[in-house]
């Protein structure tokens, strides 16, 4: 199937009036809200993505969205989702989480004063080490980190200048979340490790790699980006928070 026989697949399936078997209504697709259109975009990292516009059908706020989403066909093939309705319903289950959002002057302000507290990468990283160390047997490769417990080893695969972006990324999220509060916030360093570290605990067996997609930890079976989750978590997509596809 070439993109753009996959694009006027979709495109059928969510002009549908009626949601059709395997798509999720339970977030109020097709009431609530529609896909309008869907279009295939180059991705700044090499991997194409799907544009998706999604307009509310009712409420006070009926302006468009616009999200972006992987549709790599290698990807979609590892991920089995090669085929429309399968690719169809994870756009569903995944537009709300990749809206495309410009950031605010508030946000700009934010992640230059995260950019100000957070220490220089080596610092970050040797916390971070430390931290695994409490709690797991770490080896340092060329490749990444070996990280090792009762259920095997996990290799993430990370470079300390990433370590610290993600470090900054939630510094800024904890500020933002923080309202008056925000410029004292420093909770950036120990929210990053929380999220590492919930990973490394919640894997699959067959998931030995945490990589970096799109300024995201990712569980994967393989190194390679994108990362492909799980066979064990195939049909229905999974659903648990903070553990989708990307």
């Amino acid at each position: 199937m070439t993109d753009a026989e996959l694009v006027e697949a979709l495109q059928a399936i969510f002009d549908s009036a009626e949601a059709p078997d395997g798509i999720d209504r339970s977030d109020g697709y097709g009431e609530d809200y529609r896909i309008e259109s869907v279009r295939i975009m180059p991705g700044g990292d090499g991997f194409d993505d799907l544009e998706v516009t999604v307009r509310r059908r009712r409420g006070i706020l009926r302006r468009k969205r616009v999200a972006r989403l992987v549709v790599d066909r290698a990807w979609r093939e590892a991920s089995d989702l090669g085929d429309p309705m399968s690719y169809a319903a994870y756009v569903v289950h995944r537009w709300r989480s990749s809206q495309v959002t410009p950031d605010s002057l508030v946000m700009r302000r934010l992640r230059s004063a995260a950019e100000e507290f957070v220490p220089e990468p080596d610092i970050c990283w040797r916390a971070m080490l430390h931290n695994l160390g409490a709690s797991y047997e770490v080896d340092e490769r060329t490749d990444g980190i070996a990280v090792s417990d009762e259920g095997g080893t996990v290799l993430v695969h990370l470079t300390p200048e990433q370590w610290r972006s993600l470090v900054v990324e939630w510094e800024v999220a904890s500020r933002a979340d923080g309202g008056e509060d925000s410029r004292s916030s420093g909770h950036g360093p120990a929210e990053a490790y929380t999220r590492l570290d919930a990973l490394i605990g919640s894997r699959w067996d067959d998931e030995r790699h945490i990589v970096l997609f799109r300024g995201r930890l990712h569980l994967s079976i393989r190194a390679e980006l994108p990362p492909v989750r799980s066979m064990l978590l195939r049909d229905p997509p999974p659903t648990v928070e903070g553990h989708v596809h990307p």
